[in-house]
């Protein structure tokens, strides 16, 4: 509900809150994740099995869309490897980035994955294609690894890069030489 209509979602998520006081256990994590974003104790169920017992499962926030995309691939590929014995390409180093919480909720909320920024920029710092903003300083860079166009500002910093704004849209960008 939160993909297709987020307002409604909101109004859902909003109202189960209200019914009660008392801390929920859920069957879907995704429910878990938004009462816990927005302040309600909540548990999944499986958490009653498996969590540490050094830490109280229904304070923890959630993990939001990155990290639940990254763990998801994890799992694939440990799976993959140790079930099914094949042999799973290593990942290639990802580059560090750095961003405060505005940006991460802006990312959030555009279902931008951190794994998306790390390859426009790896992209842009690779080939040379990113555009300089004189009167930021800021990198501004493109790259559209299959159907989805994502765009980033950022800035070299230490071992990674400074995420100031990202976008994402459908459009094809076509690059012309200069005249």
């Amino acid at each position: 509900m939160s993909f297709a209509n987020p307002e409604v979602a909101e109004t859902v998520v909003k109202r189960r809150i209200g019914e009660s006081d008392i801390d929920y256990v859920t069957y879907c994590y995704m429910c878990r994740d938004n009462f816990s974003a927005r302040g309600k104790r909540a548990l999944h169920i499986l958490d009653l099995i498996w969590a540490p017992d050094d830490e109280d499962p229904v304070a923890r926030k959630g993990l939001g869309f990155s990290v639940r995309q990254e763990n998801r691939a994890k799992l694939k590929t440990q799976l993959l490897r140790e079930i099914r014995g094949e042999k799973v390409a290593d990942e290639e180093e990802a580059v560090e980035l750095y961003m405060d919480q505005k940006v991460a909720i802006l990312m959030e909320k555009r279902m931008i994955l951190v794994e998306d920024l790390q390859k426009v920029i790896s992209h842009a710092e690779s080939t040379g294609k990113k555009i300089l903003d004189v009167s930021s300083g800021h990198f501004i860079a493109h790259y559209k690894p299959v159907s989805a166009t994502y765009w980033a500002e950022y800035s070299p910093h230490d071992s990674g890069f400074i995420i100031y704004n990202a976008h994402s849209h459908r459009m094809e960008v076509i690059e012309e030489a200069a005249k």
